[in-house]
């Protein structure tokens, strides 16, 4: 291997963010029409989400290059349905969700090490909206969900548990009968991860949604359709300076100027996804 002497200057292909690409697949799906996602990531939890969505009657169309979501708007249609989550925590919180906003009844299973994962604070909540909720363990999979949901005045949820239950119920929020109103009961510990979902929905047209260390309050709006939308990566821990659109992601790695804009690149990670024109 021979040392380097001059500055890195990279261009690197970085996966999309399955936080972020599922926060939009379920926006995506209860919009009112179609949504074209470049850079959706491979794995389990995005696979899993779209064959809930094929499942849920939301159309997915596939190809080498983009995926279409063509949205329901918020419209599902009735069971008997069995949504397959397989190993994907995300995915069963999210579509269970989205599942209590139809008449059902839809299942929500995944395979043994996911059935034992909590989501009694799901749950609970769904329940508390008006959803009905059976299964053979009490906040496990599986799990047979009915809606309609109905107004509730306000929920009380804790704020120390998984983001992953609070964000599925505000991706749902503006679907639900005089919106989503929660009191958040403990110190919230997952602000940042509810930011990201505060930022998604903004992309689809909810820019009213409010989030704070002690409420989360979304009124209802219809689902704006994305366009074109490429998934940004997620920073994690590897400093990555990404720049979607036409131009590759690059990755600079040097003193001065590049290392302030790695540090940029790293912040903005967190909080966007990008749309290009509907024409491309």
């Amino acid at each position: 291997m021979e040392p380097l002497f001059r500055p890195i200057d990279a261009v690197v292909a970085v996966p999309g963010s399955k936080s972020i690409a599922n926060r939009a697949l379920i926006c995506a799906a209860l919009a009112d029409g179609p949504s074209t996602f470049h850079n959706l990531p491979a794995g389990d939890d995005t696979e899993a989400m779209l064959s809930c969505l094929d499942v849920l009657g939301i159309g997915v169309e596939r190809s080498t290059g983009p995926t279409t979501i063509c949205g329901s708007g918020g419209v599902l249609p009735p069971g008997p349905r069995v949504l397959p989550t397989r190993l994907a925590g995300t995915t069963s919180r999210f579509v269970t969700a989205l599942a209590a906003l139809g008449a059902g009844p839809y299942m929500i299973d995944g395979a043994p090490p996911l059935r034992a994962r909590p989501m009694a604070p799901l749950h609970d909540a769904l329940v508390a909206l008006g959803a009905t909720i059976s299964g053979e363990r009490r906040g496990h999979l599986p799990v047979t969900v009915s809606g309609p949901l109905r107004a509730s005045e306000r929920l009380h949820v804790r704020g120390d548990i998984s983001s992953q239950f609070l964000t599925a119920l505000m991706l749902i929020g503006p679907h639900v009968p005089g919106g989503l109103h929660v009191t958040i009961t403990t110190p919230l510990v997952s602000r940042p991860y509810l930011l990201i979902t505060q930022a998604v929905m903004a992309e689809f047209g909810h820019a009213a949604v409010s989030v704070d260390d002690r409420e989360i309050d979304r009124f209802p709006s219809q689902c704006q359709t994305a366009g074109h939308l490429a998934v940004g990566g997620a920073g994690g821990r590897i400093a990555t300076r990404v720049i979607v659109g036409q131009d590759d992601a690059r990755a600079a790695m040097a003193g001065g100027d590049s290392r302030r804009r790695w540090c940029r690149g790293v912040l903005c990670l967190a909080r966007r996804i990008y749309f290009w024109p509907r024409s491309m």
